[in-house]
């Protein structure tokens, strides 16, 4: 878990975020033993939670073999028999927003990225020809990210 952190990078921002970053495939006793003991419902929840989210890379990936006319077991086996990492981002109010990011730009190094939002706060952008876009939430929706693996398949 890091807690907010004041890195400072180019754009002279500090990176503002609470995480939480924890295996949730394959879950095990180990990594059960990692996850946090309060709030008390969050050892049971977790792993439901990340193998219906599994369930569903796993059915988004099998769509985009077949609109890439591969095969649709081709993401199955060394491609997603991995290890999942979830994250749990908090980014708390600071006194001039103007001056933090909850993170910077960045790409995501895997397949997939399955992503629910906060419903009431836009903070997810995506960099198209120069400009950042900002994603507005849907309610009871998830943003799926195409990762850099995924970008090098065809």
């Amino acid at each position: 878990m890091s807690t907010s952190t004041t890195r400072e990078n180019k754009l002279e921002k500090k990176v503002w975020r609470d995480c939480l970053k924890f295996v949730c495939h394959p879950v095990d006793l180990q990594s059960i033993d990692q996850f946090p003991q309060k709030p008390s419902e969050f050892r049971e929840i977790s792993p439901m939670y990340a193998k219906v989210t599994r369930e569903l890379a796993l059915k988004i990936l099998k769509l985009i073999s077949e609109g890439l006319k591969l095969d649709e077991n081709f993401f199955n086996g060394e491609f997603s028999d991995g290890t999942s990492i979830m994250n749990i981002n908090f980014y708390p109010p600071y006194l001039d927003p103007s001056l933090a990011l909850g993170l910077l730009g960045h790409c995501d190094p895997n397949l997939i990225t399955i992503l629910l939002q906060d419903e009431h706060v836009s903070g997810l952008q995506f960099l198209h020809n120069g400009d950042w876009i900002v994603v507005d939430p849907i309610p009871n929706a998830f943003v799926v990210n195409v990762g850099h693996l995924l970008e090098v398949i065809n």
